[in-house]
């Protein structure tokens, strides 16, 4: 039989050999040289994919040398000088890699110390000049790391969703699916970003990489991630529009009261949910208080505020149905902050509210904010009392 022979019987194995070969005699000249450092940090797309072919390039050296004791394949043969070549590199590298790296190197097999040959190239403090930032930046975030891989999906849920139009006094532009699937998302995208800008921070010596990398991230993108860094480069743009437009989404309905950034999803499915059903409750849950669920639907309600709620009238007597409801489970959370922000909300409807046919004198009762604390019985001063109050004022 002759190479040929060889080759076809190793099915692609030899051509998988040929490309080791070339891989590991460049890592070697590399790591030989003086700017070892440097010379692999401008190739670690090489180191990756080296050790990531390391256990096929071992499965075929082990055929090999099988097929060659069981067919007695000459040495003198190209495939089988090939195979010793690639061995021997193999083994060169490997003892180059140990050297820069260590002792504690020496357990492991060509594939690790490769990875902890980018790690340390790419991880490594330094001061990243002004002319090497971008090129710095893709060499520290290739488009193959994990975390960046995660990012870049996170990216690419969030823009969609936020590229739509939105107004905080329309319909809410999510379906219940997409909201969910964002929720979803939502943390493994964020623990990314912090993961990537870690990475970033800890090779940034004078921080100047951080700083220009930040400035970038404000600017919209205006094409489609071509590399690693415009992957999180874009994940933190939509990351942080998406941030804003949920805040402005979730508080507006509930002002006055505040929104945790915990609670903001439980609180937008529920407006969501509103939208369609006003009866819909507010669930509480682990990280959402009962107390706190009552005066988010107490706010809401309050901003709903029918145009005319007068008795008798079926919609006016639905609202204050609502309106006692919720004003019975936010009393639950009196003595705080947000309670009594909804009380003086709570006094000034009261003060302002008249008959149909009256004109309210608003500049009275806001003359008179805050209101003052009563004691004696002679004013109404629980939520349920106030919203009693004023219900008999519209009787």
């Amino acid at each position: 039989m002759d190479d040929a022979s060889f080759r076809l019987r190793l099915e692609g194995r030899a051509e998988r050999l040929e490309i080791a070969r070339v891989r590991l005699t460049a890592l070697a000249q590399m790591l030989r040289g003086l700017r070892w450092r440097a010379r692999l940090r401008e190739n670690t797309a090489l180191l990756r994919e080296t050790a990531a072919g390391q256990a096929a390039v071992e499965e075929a050296l082990a055929v090999v040398a099988r097929r060659a004791k069981a067919e007695s394949w000459p040495e003198s043969s190209q495939v089988m000088r090939g195979a010793a070549e690639v061995e021997q590199l193999a083994n060169r590298v490997a003892a180059l890699a140990l050297k820069r790296l260590g002792v504690k190197s020496r357990p492991e097999d060509l594939a690790q110390r490769l990875e902890h040959l980018e790690l340390l190239v790419l991880a490594e403090p330094r001061l990243v000049l002004p002319g090497q930032r971008w090129k710095t930046a893709q060499q520290v975030l290739p488009p193959t790391h994990p975390d960046v891989q995660r990012a870049g999906r996170f990216a690419a849920v969030l823009e969609p969703l936020f590229k739509r139009p939105m107004q905080p006094s329309a319909r809410m532009p999510f379906t219940l699916e997409e909201l969910d699937g964002l929720a979803a998302a939502w943390p493994d995208g964020q623990r990314a970003l912090a993961a990537v800008w870690t990475r970033v921070e800890k090779i940034d010596s004078a921080g100047t990489l951080t700083a220009f990398l930040r400035r970038r991230a404000i600017n919209t993108p205006r094409h489609a991630p071509k590399n690693g860094a415009e992957q999180v480069l874009a994940a933190e743009f939509w990351s942080h529009f998406a941030l804003g437009r949920l805040a402005e989404l979730t508080q507006s309905p509930i002002a006055p009261v505040e929104c945790a950034e915990p609670e903001r999803f439980e609180v937008l499915r529920w407006l969501i949910a509103r939208q369609t059903d006003v009866d819909a409750r507010l669930p509480s849950s682990s990280t959402l208080a009962d107390s706190r669920a009552g005066l988010m639907e107490l706010a809401v309600e309050l901003s709903s505020l029918p145009p005319r709620p007068r008795i008798g009238d079926p919609q006016g007597e639905a609202w204050w149905k609502r309106l006692t409801e919720r004003a019975e489970r936010a009393e639950q959370a009196v003595g705080a902050p947000d309670y009594q922000k909804l009380q003086d909300n709570l006094r000034l409807f009261l003060r302002v509210l008249q008959p149909p046919n009256k004109t309210p004198p608003v500049y009275r009762a806001l003359a008179t904010l805050p209101h003052p604390s009563v004691s004696n019985g002679s004013e109404p001063t629980t939520l349920v009392q106030l919203v009693e109050a004023m219900r008999a004022k519209m009787a």
